[in-house]
């Protein structure tokens, strides 16, 4: 197998999301089911790759199993990230806590209305320590309009085009920039290394002088580099409540963390710090876009591996979170 050869001195690690059990001598690996001799394997497979081995070291180590299968058993667990030689993604992280969560609501929250909107009356509702001694705040408005007025769009005006002005300064919200001949961005980022990588997607016709198509923002020099102007970026990588928004927006922006420029330094940390200074980046945007007249919605879940091929992206680089923008339907 040509393929098997090409990744033979790369290092995979059992994925710690995943969870595997023999049942009725099938192994079953999360929602997969294998019927054939791998079962046979474990758990003496489990513990090598537990704790990283390289490939061509995996092979060796079953030397009675049949060859052939143990290549065909790993490429498939490579293709499922079950086995991996990079940082997990957001949804492969947090998976696990699905188990951890004692949940004492009704999953109808999460497609019924009227639950939801009970649920949500609730936690907006919750208030700590009702008999403690509390000191009561003036209550004053900041004065920042931006702040005040800020709110999630969900439906945008399509009969005129953002102005390339507007689009430029919205941009450059994440430019770099020098400060006493230092670099300085708008917003903080933990250690001063900026590991969000920003792609935009342009929607046909939607912002003025900026034909259709992918690109890198690169805040280097603020410029939109293209990467990509044949595929279009489909509706139904979206669910169905949030495909009318993406229809409607001028532009779509995904935030890229790029583990290679703070997990040197902060190791596993710095996936908790990358998905603050999206948060940070985020909220950012949302503000300079409420100056602009520009709406921002963020988008909680997508199927971005759809896409993922159309962004060239290195290894260590995971997609975190997407926003839609347009001009606000007023």
């Amino acid at each position: 197998m040509e393929e098997i050869k090409e990744k033979e001195n790369v290092r995979v690690v059992w994925s710690p999301a995943v969870r595997w059990s023999i049942d009725n001598e099938d192994l079953k690996i999360q929602v997969f089911r294998y019927k054939g001799s791998e079962s046979r394997l474990f758990p003496e497979f489990y513990y090598e790759t537990q704790k990283g081995i390289y490939i061509k070291d995996l092979l060796k180590a079953f030397p009675k199993f049949d060859r052939n299968i143990l290549k065909q058993f790993i490429l498939d667990l490579i293709k499922k990230r079950v086995l991996v030689d990079s940082p997990l993604k957001v949804k492969e992280l947090f998976y696990t806590q699905n188990s951890l969560f004692q949940n004492k609501y009704p999953q109808s929250i999460r497609y019924d209305s009227d639950e939801l909107n009970r649920f949500k009356t609730e936690q907006l509702s919750r208030n700590y320590y009702i008999d403690a001694y509390k000191i009561n705040l003036k209550d004053r408005e900041c004065g920042i309009s931006e702040i005040e007025n800020r709110k999630s769009w969900r439906s945008f005006d399509v009969t005129k085009q953002i102005t390339f002005e507007s689009f430029s300064i919205l941009m450059g919200t994440f430019k770099q920039k020098q400060c006493n001949n230092q670099i300085s961005y708008y917003y903080a980022s933990a250690g001063g290394l900026y590991p969000i990588d920003v792609y935009v997607y342009i929607k046909k016709s939607r912002i003025e002088n900026i034909e259709e198509g992918l690109y890198y923002y690169s805040p280097i020099d603020n410029t939109l580099k293209l990467i990509n102007h044949v595929e279009q970026i489909p509706t139904d990588i979206h669910f169905f409540n949030n495909q009318q928004i993406f229809e409607e927006s001028a532009a779509t922006i995904f935030f890229i963390y790029n583990a290679e420029v703070t997990m040197p330094k902060y190791q596993g940390m710095a996936y908790e710090y990358a998905l603050i200074d999206t948060g940070i980046m985020v909220e950012t945007m949302n503000i300079i876009g409420e100056k602009l007249g520009i709406g921002v919605c963020s988008i909680g879940d997508m199927n971005f591996e759809k896409i993922e091929h159309m962004f060239k992206l290195q290894k260590n680089q995971i997609h975190l979170h997407t926003l839609e923008l347009g001009l606000k339907n007023v």
